[in-house]
């Protein structure tokens, strides 16, 4: 596990917010349709839309005001890429981000199983996202890796990032077993295909709340030091 350097965020006293952003399935611009092995979906008439994403994120940059943006896979969705023959993951994903690299604000990315699923460009790719402005995992060498942010040293959160795995692998360790290597002061992030994508698994009393804009559904959840929304995609 790559132990990243301290990361300046948030205030010293008050409590770190952090914004979770999940599944978005980005395409490449242009595209319109894409196959799957069942189907050809249309992204207009299934309401998807990059643009959506694009301004949900920077309202929800400007009314939560995060010290952290955290995206925890499937942010892009690398069917339509390998069908379409694009590679632009990193421009779709870099325009995506401009709310958040424009407030310099820190933010890291996990991937998940659609991100390079069907893609012309490799899993290890993805690590080309951490060059990009105000990454707190920039310097990180895999997608697992943990890394301290906080005001200070001594006043901060350690982070642990995990990849979930591309659709082909076979997993051999359970977010259960994942989870023993986590402290009440850590906070875990992967993606998990399977279920709801997790911040901080470890158990907290959440207060949970649900939003709906057009075509997105967000979710608030808090806590004394937290603050999560996950945005789980565009939708009709």
């Amino acid at each position: 596990m790559q132990s990243l350097a301290h990361v300046p965020a948030g205030k010293a006293g008050a409590p770190i917010r952090i914004l979770q952003i999940t599944d978005t399935h980005l395409f490449p611009d242009g595209v319109v349709t894409f196959k799957t092995p069942k189907r050809t979906v249309d992204m207009k008439k299934e309401n998807y839309s990059n643009e959506t994403a694009e301004r949900m994120l920077k309202i929800l940059v400007e009314k939560v005001k995060p010290d952290i943006v955290i995206f925890t896979g499937d942010i892009i969705d690398g069917r339509p890429f390998g069908e379409h023959k694009r590679s632009d993951f990193v421009e779709t994903f870099e325009k995506f981000l401009r709310p958040v690299i424009d407030t310099k604000i820190a933010w890291s990315f996990t991937p998940g199983n659609h991100d390079d699923d069907g893609a012309p460009y490799s899993r290890k790719d993805l690590l080309k996202l951490y060059e990009l402005p105000c990454c707190l995992s920039a310097g990180a060498k895999t997608f697992n890796h943990t890394v301290l942010v906080g005001p200070s040293a001594k006043e901060c959160v350690r982070l642990w990032f995990f990849d979930s795995g591309e659709n082909a692998d076979e997993r051999s360790a359970s977010e259960s077993n994942t989870h023993r290597l986590i402290s009440p002061r850590s906070r875990d992030i992967v993606h998990s295909p399977t279920s709801t994508t997790k911040l901080a698994s470890v158990a907290w009393d959440w207060h949970i709340s649900t939003f709906r804009f057009p075509n997105m559904h967000i979710t608030s959840r808090s806590e004394g030091n937290l603050v999560c929304l996950t945005l789980l995609g565009t939708r009709g």
